[in-house]
């Protein structure tokens, strides 16, 4: 490479023209052969703005680094969407907007990221190709950020047949790790140490050192999640920190992701301080409202209410501002739900932090609603979401067991807190119902439902009695049900369009 541009810096590219820069990219690939070295990724993006989306060989060429574990990332976004339109070629269409997609995902635009994998999939669908494979498997990455460990689980093992079948190296184990996230996700651990046990020895088969590398550092990490979950905290701590000795420097999302890791376990170990060290250190990598954003700042709300900090209420109604906020962008329902009930538990026994924790609860109410709707409408436009093996059906049952018992300590959590409000001089209403009686409350705007059928503010919800458990259960009341039919509706008929 040194012959074909010595330095890459401005200097050496300058005087190429576009024949010149064809010329250059086509001799740094043959002599790096099959994988693409980072002098070789360093000339393409220097001469990437005089290559010509259009031109079948510039396609190609650009298709080359695509598929490469060193895309040229988001700064180059502009010229991967116009190949994606402008492409003489099927496949250099499809792959630039799947890297668009996926360039999205990593800025944390999940929800832009969905949209334009999706997209590719519809297009590719039933041929069988490598393109179709990777889609299924950066769509499952893309659930597996939005919490949506359903549509995870049944598309990355989906990924994961076809990748075996098609004999791709890299690929299985990419899609195996993407099944271990799912299982680190739901908390089913041992499942976890089991697809390790597959992975590991299938590393040493993936050829490009960059993948090879990134599988091993990502292995160590889901070792160390498996030895916390022992209470072997040490080992897990040294797992964690053999990952970050493995080929070099990590990349800042890497950093940042190991350092959240290793809080947990120091936060496990009761190393309080430690454990907020580390993750001050994490948000210093990132925005504070993506997902990994929302994740420190909800560790570390848990974190604060064991150390006594005096912000913590106010702490949590703002990470409740910003959860109400981006509803509508890319945290999507189910994550919504899981960081809403997180700032409710901890929350809930600061003695400031009774309005707050029936806020967090009520907005994981409504969430937990909308994410039925979500799946619904996921398996109507995916069908590979829709074809689940009898494995995934028993992971899936088994960890919908552990979010009822979940569910149930947060109706048991809601009680309590209505009851600590009549306690402190509220009246109760007597017309709600008693006696073991389910409590009907509406998923969408949180009113109670009383014994003849009225609905009613929660603010206005209070129990007969007060030391009783009190047993909720979610319905849609009569103002709700009309604006959720008619959405169902469209819904529907864009899916049928």
């Amino acid at each position: 490479m040194s012959d074909v541009c010595p330095a890459l810096d401005s200097a050496a590219v300058a005087p190429l023209d576009r024949e010149g820069a064809r010329r250059a990219l086509d001799a740094a690939a043959v002599e790096s052969g099959a994988i693409v070295t980072e002098s070789e990724a360093a000339l393409f993006v220097a001469v990437l703005p005089l290559l010509d989306p259009g031109d079948a060989g510039d396609a190609r060429r650009a298709l080359r680094h695509a598929w490469s574990s060193r895309p040229p990332g988001p700064r180059f976004d502009g010229f991967f969407a116009r190949l994606a339109t402008e492409a003489p070629l099927s496949e250099a269409r499809h792959v630039a907007a799947l890297l668009c997609g996926q360039n999205a995902m990593f800025a944390g635009d999940l929800r832009e990221a969905e949209r334009r994998v999706r997209t590719v999939l519809l297009a590719c669908r039933g041929s069988g190709s490598r393109v179709e494979r990777t889609v299924v498997l950066a769509l499952a990455r893309i659930s597996l950020q939005l919490r949506q460990e359903f549509e995870a689980l049944v598309l990355a093992r989906h990924a994961v047949r076809a990748m075996d079948v098609a004999g791709d190296a890299w690929g299985s184990v990419s899609a195996r790790l993407t099944v271990c996230a799912v299982f680190s996700l739901i908390g089913d651990l041992p499942r976890l140490a089991a697809v390790l046990d597959e992975v590991e020895p299938r590393i040493d088969a993936i050829t490009d050192p960059v993948r090879r590398v990134f599988a091993k550092r990502t292995c160590h990490g889901r070792r160390a999640e498996v030895l916390q979950f022992h209470e072997r905290y040490d080992a897990a701590l040294g797992a964690l920190r053999a990952g970050e000795y493995v080929g070099g420097d990590l990349y800042p999302e890497e950093r940042r992701s190991s350092l959240i890791l290793e809080a947990d376990i120091l936060f496990a170990r009761g190393d309080f301080e430690r454990a907020a060290d580390h993750l001050t250190a994490a948000a210093r990598l990132g925005s504070t409202t993506d997902m990994r954003g929302l994740r420190i700042r909800a560790r570390r709300l848990c974190l604060n209410v064991c150390r006594g900090v005096s912000t913590t209420v106010e702490d949590a109604d703002a990470l409740l501002d910003d959860l109400e906020v981006r509803t509508a962008s890319d945290i999507g329902p189910a994550a919504r739900r899981e960081y809403a009930i997180l700032i409710g538990d901890a929350v809930a026994s600061v003695p400031a932090g009774l309005p707050v924790a029936r806020r967090a609860f009520d907005v994981a109410a409504a969430a937990a609603f909308e994410r039925l709707i979500e799946l619904d409408r996921f398996v109507r436009e995916v069908p590979e979401s829709a074809t689940p093996t009898v494995d995934d059906l028993i992971v899936l049952e088994q960890f919908r067991r552990r979010s009822v018992v979940a569910q149930r300590e947060v109706h048991v959590a809601v009680a309590r807190l209505i009851a600590r409000a009549v306690r402190e001089g509220r009246t109760a209403a007597p017309m709600l119902p008693t006696d073991g009686e389910l409590t009907c409350v509406c998923a969408w705007c949180q009113r109670v439902r009383t014994t003849d059928g009225v609905w009613l503010s929660i603010q206005q919800f209070l129990p007969l009695q007060l030391e009783g458990a009190i047993e909720l259960t979610h319905g849609i009341c009569d103002s709700c049900f009309p604006a959720l039919r008619g959405q169902l509706y469209v819904d529907a008929h864009a899916g049928a369009a």
